[in-house]
């Protein structure tokens, strides 16, 4: 009986170290799972920030693309204007030409405006809203000097320093002028 009663201790204690064995196979597998999560969640966060990372300088370079696109629009439009109220001023053979190219340049200013108006706070539509209600005022006075001599051209000595401003609030936006640093 004894030797039964140890027979039976040994089956137990041999089924024990299965059920051990095989809890700690079960640990050891949940274990792996839960590293292999854990690393996926790590993996993951870190594509994650990468591709704000990546979005976010995109947005940068679109913007700083628009700014450019429009700051050169901006510089033309004011100097095809400048230059059609001089020859306006001096008669000359070619203005209402010159009238008509500023005309063309002042429309594809406002057709970037509208692209840019989504890009820019609210400082910087506001110089070019003013850019351009300037631009619009000195083009429509050139076309109704025409018909009447006596309509006043209002100056665009203030075109250029307009787009300088301009110019300046697109850097500090964008975190380009020493004045932002």
């Amino acid at each position: 009986m004894l030797s039964h009663s140890i027979a039976q201790a040994s089956v137990l204690i041999d089924a024990g170290t299965l059920a051990v064995g095989a809890v700690g196979i079960a640990v050891g597998f949940l274990g792996t799972i839960i590293v292999q999560r854990m690393q996926t969640k790590a993996s993951d966060s870190r594509l994650e920030r990468e591709d704000a990372l990546r979005l976010t300088h995109w947005h940068r370079e679109q913007k700083l693309s628009t700014y450019a696109e429009y700051l050169t629009s901006a510089r033309l439009t004011a100097s095809a204007i400048s230059t059609a109220e001089a020859a306006a001023a001096d008669q000359h053979y070619q203005a209402e030409e010159l009238r008509g190219r500023a005309g063309v340049r002042l429309s594809a200013l406002e057709e970037l405006e509208s692209q840019v108006e989504f890009l820019a706070p609210t400082n910087l539509s506001a110089l070019m809203i003013d850019l351009q209600t300037q631009c619009r005022a000195t083009l429509d006075a050139l076309w109704d000097v025409e018909e009447d001599p006596g309509v006043e051209v209002p100056s665009t000595r203030e075109l250029p320093g307009l787009v300088l401003r301009i110019h300046a609030a697109m850097q500090e936006e964008l975190g380009l002028s020493t004045s932002s640093a």
